[in-house]
């Protein structure tokens, strides 16, 4: 079997380094994440909108983004989180010893998927069951949490960023540009994260926390790529 898989790596040119592997996973798990998350989510009515536009939305839409976040969990269980995994262990191997980057790294995606899943939980009772929340005060609290946890994933990221940009200026491993372009999405991270503390979704902080995001999962895109496309070793 083994000599059979290497006769077609030869024929067709592809090899199944661990960068192909690793890179690819990250490809597919953004571009699915992208499609399923902001092409299918649609735009739900938030804390500033009333309640009664809230509960006629999520009674229309409530399967259609529970199938929308279905997605974003397939693509963030099964690819995107493995492809930071290897990610953030080639940085460390590549960083020594002294991988303090690629461990911050790591830690910060981590909090951010906590972060999705307290999101889930607020979001979850909106999708499948707003006819039967009778009480507006828990209607209204739902989707303050709702907000809350959107407002502190970009600063979430911001970590992960950080850290990512850290190790690849020190290793010199990947793209410097996306050291520096991570660095200018931490600190966009950081400042909307702030929205918090303003508690308007459609105020200009929630508007630099959603670039945030985005701005991410394209990083995260191109990372992607500049691992698919190095040789192993060159990452060693």
């Amino acid at each position: 079997m083994a000599a059979t898989v290497a006769q077609v790596q030869r024929a067709s040119g592809i090899s199944l380094s661990s960068n192909r592997i690793i890179g690819l996973l990250g490809i597919i798990g953004v571009v699915v994440f992208l499609i399923g998350v902001f092409g299918l989510g649609g735009d739900a009515p938030g804390v500033s909108d009333s309640v009664s536009e809230g509960r006629e939305w999520w009674s229309s839409n409530g399967q259609t983004y529970a199938i929308s976040d279905y997605v974003g969990i397939i693509s963030m269980t099964l690819f995107i989180f493995p492809f930071i995994i290897g990610m953030c262990g080639l940085l460390s191997r590549a960083e020594g010893r002294e991988d303090m980057g690629s461990r911050i790294a790591l830690g910060g995606f981590l909090i951010f998927i906590a972060v999705l899943i307290a999101s889930d939980v607020s979001t979850g009772p909106l999708a499948l069951g707003s006819k039967q929340i009778e009480s507006d005060g828990t209607f209204r609290s739902l989707q303050y949490m709702q907000f809350y946890t959107f407002a502190a994933a970009p600063v979430a990221l911001a970590l992960f960023l950080a850290g990512a940009s850290y190790a690849i200026v020190k290793t010199k491993v990947m793209w410097q540009w996306l050291a520096w372009l991570g660095a200018a999405l931490a600190v966009a991270g950081v400042i909307g994260g702030a929205a918090i503390i303003d508690g308007d979704p459609k105020g200009p902080l929630a508007a630099v926390g959603l670039i945030t995001i985005a701005g991410t999962m394209l990083w995260m895109l191109a990372a992607s790529i500049n691992v698919f496309v190095t040789k192993t070793g060159d990452m060693a």
